[in-house]
């Protein structure tokens, strides 16, 4: 293969689109190094795992100069990364955010005016509900996913 590249005749043995191999190898390049990164670390917990999750949906987004193809490429990525990932790490958002003492009782909020005290107290009051609407919306894709097909 390396004299067929060499050469520029690869195309003798398949038909290659050199532009699509350029584009994919554009987009992939920085993945790698999240990868590596990740297993550079003897424990990947949520600090570092979460971060890389959003680098590579921002890396993902379908960009105005790319092909058609690769636009679609890019979709199907973020999907699935946000059908395999998301789910969960929203979970661990809420459940960290619940289980942290200082995010309880949302003490980091200003209050020096009313309007702060009122935002505030409708916040705190609205939390529940999101929390529970963000939850059923896991359960939910959770459930999908593992449903097993009728036969």
């Amino acid at each position: 293969m390396k004299v067929l590249t060499d050469k520029d005749r690869l195309e003798l043995t398949a038909p290659v689109n050199r532009q699509m191999n350029r584009e994919v190898m554009d987009l992939t390049h920085g993945i790698a190094d999240v990868f590596k990164s990740l297993e550079k670390i003897n424990e990947p917990t949520l600090n570092f795992v979460v971060p890389s999750y959003y680098l590579l949906m921002r890396n993902f987004v379908p960009a105005a100069r790319d092909s058609v193809a690769i636009r679609s490429f890019r979709r199907n990525l973020r999907k699935y990364m946000d059908d395999k990932f998301w789910t969960s790490i929203v979970a661990l958002h809420w459940m960290a955010t619940f289980l942290d003492p200082s995010f309880k009782h949302l003490e980091f909020l200003p209050q020096a005016s009313s309007t702060d005290t009122r935002f505030k107290r409708n916040l705190q009051s609205d939390l529940n509900s999101w929390i529970m609407a963000d939850l059923e919306t896991v359960i939910d894709k959770l459930e999908r996913r593992n449903a097993v097909p009728e036969l």
